[in-house]
């Protein structure tokens, strides 16, 4: 089994989760700008990347909309942020409409518990490229990639962003109400 990891990191972050799923996977991690094409075919391709300003990166952008469909089975995605699960399904709804296989969820790591989560990214890979090998395997017999992973995503990505906006909520009450007692 071919597998390679790509990733697009700022800060390090997502490099870090990237690494330990490549080290645990015995292939080199790459970021996409230093490595802006697949130069053989994979059978599995682990892709990361973090939101920025709550949209993905552009060089994470162009890299998922330049992959070539012939040269990947299957992609596994994987995602650091503080509270958003958005670039992965991002990743996910544009590589499935160029017609490119998806494993089933992501892996997600929080951008304040990275060196946490090192271990759970290495159990991740291991099961994820597992998985993903076999979709690439029956791809050719199979219907077109299931749809319902991604609302299971949406469904996660809507409950974040409930969550953060109630703490933001709580927080402005909670201020207002400091406030007018100082007044």
């Amino acid at each position: 089994m071919n597998i390679a990891v790509r990733y697009y990191s700022q800060f390090g972050r997502t490099k870090t989760i990237a690494e330990e799923m490549a080290d645990e996977l015995g292939v080199k991690a790459s970021s996409v700008v230093d490595e802006p094409v697949l130069k053989e075919h994979v059978d599995v391709l682990f892709l990361g990347g973090a939101p920025y300003l709550s949209i993905m990166d552009p060089a994470l952008e162009e890299y998922v909309n330049g992959l070539d469909p012939n040269m990947v089975g299957c992609v596994v995605l994987f995602t650091t942020s503080n509270w958003s699960h958005r670039t992965a399904i991002g990743m996910r709804v544009k590589l499935e409409e160029r017609g490119i296989r998806v494993a089933p969820g992501h892996f997600y790591a929080h951008m304040a518990a990275i060196g946490q989560s090192k271990a759970s990214a290495r159990a991740y890979a291991r099961e994820a490229a597992e998985k993903a090998a076999q979709i690439a395997e029956a791809a050719e017999h199979e219907a077109p990639a299931d749809k319902g992973s991604r609302v299971k995503e949406f469904a996660v990505e809507a409950a974040s962003v409930a969550a953060f906006s109630a703490v933001v909520i709580v927080s402005v009450v909670v201020a207002r109400r400091l406030f007018k007692l100082r007044s």
